[in-house]
């Protein structure tokens, strides 16, 4: 199944979320997609960590710096990432990181997600939220 790497963790947050299945042969294709899904975003986390150590002021343990930003309008506190600057010493590289991170998100993989029947939900009908039937729906084989 073709799908891009920001959809890939959102199907993996949504799947984490599912417990109300009863059917094994369900569950069963729900773990391996899980781990399917999870082994891509490892990837990603990868390439995401090398983007970040290009453009982002690290601290001394090596953790990307960051800085607490207040919102003027409702005073809100929102934890940013400090970048870089370039030679220049005024501008940072916000820019290019944003634009490779959202290159990176927008990359097409190709996993090979588990179907289930559409039959194989009569053990749970009743059971699932309609939160759960959404996350679950596009390994729906019809």
């Amino acid at each position: 199944m073709k799908m891009k790497l920001y959809q890939v963790i959102n199907k993996y947050n949504e799947l984490y979320n599912v417990s109300n299945v009863r059917n094994n042969k369900v569950l069963y294709n729900i773990s391996k997609n899980k781990k399917i899904l999870m082994d891509e975003i490892e990837t990603y986390n990868k390439q995401a960590d090398e983007i970040s150590d290009k453009y982002v002021e690290k601290d001394e343990n090596g953790n990307n710096k960051t800085v607490i930003k207040v919102d003027e309008f409702n005073g809100n506190k929102e934890r940013i990432l400090k970048f870089k600057f370039k030679e220049d010493g005024k501008t940072t590289y916000e820019k290019e990181y944003l634009d490779e991170m959202n290159e990176l998100r927008d990359v097409e993989v190709d996993l090979p997600i588990r179907t289930i029947k559409f039959d194989d939900l009569e053990k749970d009908e009743g059971k699932l939220t309609p939160m759960e039937m959404d996350a679950i729906f596009f390994m729906i084989e019809e």
